[in-house]
């Protein structure tokens, strides 16, 4: 999986931002955040490091699985 994150000037730029995590099979989404820094690349992350089950870490690992990430 490769990691993302965005330049220091953007992240300077952005301060707070409102994000979301759409299905890319189906369209619907299924997560809506608040975020500063790169927080909205930490689910990822998060989904292939925590084994505690969450409804939000486990439809990103569905999608992972499927291949239909990008």
């Amino acid at each position: 999986m490769a990691t993302y994150e965005f330049p220091q000037s953007v992240i300077e730029a952005l301060g707070y931002y409102v994000y979301l995590l759409r299905d890319p099979e189906t369209s619907e989404i299924f997560y809506i955040g608040k975020g500063t820094g790169n927080r909205v690349f930490h689910h990822a992350a998060a989904a292939t490091t925590i084994a505690e089950p969450s409804d939000k870490l486990n439809r990103i690992r569905i999608i992972h699985a499927k291949n239909l990430h990008s």
